[in-house]
């Protein structure tokens, strides 16, 4: 008793490494938003304005405190996990390199620093990946993610040359600066532009959107510390990125506007192939490239507050989801042979859900003062909760029930939305200016997908039914659409 007592220290004090950090990332964080202050620690100055260290606000503090929290979890898992395996140790130190890589690319202080951690980080994945090296899938996975990770890093680096040659510096304070100059934007305007779509492109590589996705469900196969990891730390470095760079988003609206159709496509895509699968931890792997894609969605529309919202949230549900599975999968394995049969929700019932559903939440948007068409991006997000609270409606047996979570879920909403905006106030988070038109457009042709899919996900049974469902069903199990 008292060697496995010991033993256990043993693993806390090794885990601990990570814990404290993530405490004090977090009050820095809480100090940075209430004073408007930013912390720097510059470690090493070069030429051309190149400042190597850590810059701390309330963005980078939370994320960071996050990152450092998860990956606490994550070794503390991983010492009952691999209690007998022989490559423990060196399991251990690459999550601990992998997580350091992570947070380097958080607090860092300029763009290359950013690559350059990022890349450490993916390349100390791959070897994770890679733990089982009798597993076919994984060194599938661990190869397919290896080739889109140097796709992503080169595409990065030929951002930053690009941001190089432009302002002659790859701070991020200074660079961020410069792009408040307007002349200057507007005479640099296409180079600027290429930059922003690289950056935009290789966030979308490194959070696994189709058609950058398939290693994904292969990597099922690694440990399930790597999955937790991976899904509620790493993906979400490409939303980091985006909301890092807002300011340079922000100059670039007509590439916001790419990224918003790309990313729906992807998230409403990943939807439908999630409903099909019958493996756990698959049906996990198609969720997080949904919840990556609308995170992606909200940073193309300018949400970046919201979207943080989403990486904190989606990081903590999905390390608790994979490091909990196997609970989850035994819970299914008892209760396969006692089969629910789904049943289609009435058409009626349906629309008039929905219609409820949008009419409450719109109508309380606009009493507390909401701009229907100066806020479309806000406007989009609420048609999405509306469908959101509307499903929670539809599924539940009991109408009090169901009316009580919704009008939860939508003060947690706004509670969160706002003490958020609040609370990154004093970070640099760019505000994004779309063309009223545009912006329009681009809402309602997304927001009209969102309502289809509502309504797909309601009539599966009818669908499936039909030549033209099958094929899809078909082509859905496989995560295919040729």
């Amino acid at each position: 008793m008292k060697a496995s007592r010991q033993v256990g220290k043993n693993h806390f004090a090794e885990s601990k490494f990570l814990l404290a950090p993530s405490f004090i990332f977090l009050g820095l964080a809480l100090w940075c938003s209430f004073s408007s202050q930013i912390i720097n620690f510059d470690f090493a100055a070069f030429s051309g304005g190149a400042h190597w260290g850590f810059q701390i606000d309330a963005l980078s503090g939370l994320i960071a405190s996050t990152v450092s929290f998860i990956g606490f979890a994550v070794l503390q898992f991983s010492n009952r996990y691999l209690e007998d395996d022989p490559k423990k140790k060196i399991f251990k130190r690459n999550i601990l390199i992998t997580v350091l890589g992570v947070l380097g690319f958080i607090l860092a202080t300029n763009f290359l620093q950013m690559v350059i951690s990022l890349a450490t980080s993916s390349f100390f994945l791959n070897k994770l990946l890679r733990h089982f090296e009798e597993r076919e899938g994984a060194r599938k996975a661990a190869s397919s993610r290896l080739y889109l990770s140097l796709l992503a890093n080169g595409l990065l680096l030929s951002a930053a040359a690009t941001l190089y040659s432009i302002s002659g510096t790859l701070e991020l304070n200074s660079l961020f600066l410069s792009l408040q100059n307007n002349a200057a934007v507007e005479t640099n305007s296409l180079s600027i532009t290429i930059a922003s779509l690289l950056i935009v492109i290789a966030a979308f590589i490194k959070c696994a959107q189709y058609p950058f996705h398939s290693w994904l469900p292969q990597s099922m196969e690694a440990p399930t510390p790597v999955s937790a990891l991976m899904h509620a730390g790493i993906l979400n470095a490409g939303g980091y990125l985006l909301v890092r760079m807002s300011p340079l988003m922000v100059a670039t609206p007509k590439v916001s506007m790419l990224l918003a159709v790309l990313a729906a496509f992807s998230t409403l895509w990943a939807t439908i192939v999630m409903l099909t699968q019958t493996s756990v931890k698959k049906n996990m792997a198609y969720s997080t490239v949904a919840q990556m894609g609308f995170m992606l969605l909200q940073c193309a529309l300018g949400a970046y507050q919201v979207a943080v919202v989403h990486i904190v949230g989606h990081a903590f549900y999905k390390a608790y989801s994979f490091l909990s599975s196997g609970e989850t999968t035994d819970f299914a394995k008892l209760t396969r042979y006692f089969p629910t049969a789904y049943k289609d929700s009435a058409p009626g019932k349906t629309i008039l859900t929905l219609f409820l559903s949008t009419t409450v939440i719109m109508s309380s948007y606009l009493l507390l003062g909401g701009d229907f068409y100066g806020d479309m991006n806000k406007v989009f997000l609420l048609i999405v909760l509306s469908i959101a609270v509307a499903q929670i409606m539809l599924n539940s047996q009991r109408v009090a029930q169901s009316l009580s979570l919704g009008a939860k879920i939508v003060i947690l909403y706004i509670a969160l939305t706002v003490g958020m905006e609040k609370f990154l106030a004093s970070s640099q988070i760019g505000l994004m200016k779309f063309g009223q038109q545009e912006l329009i457009l681009i809402v309602s042709i997304i927001s009209s997908s969102f309502f289809l899919l509502y309504f797909f996900q309601n009539n599966l049974s009818r669908i499936n039914k039909t030549k033209l469902g099958k094929k899809l069903y078909v082509k859905s199990l496989k995560g295919k659409l040729v």
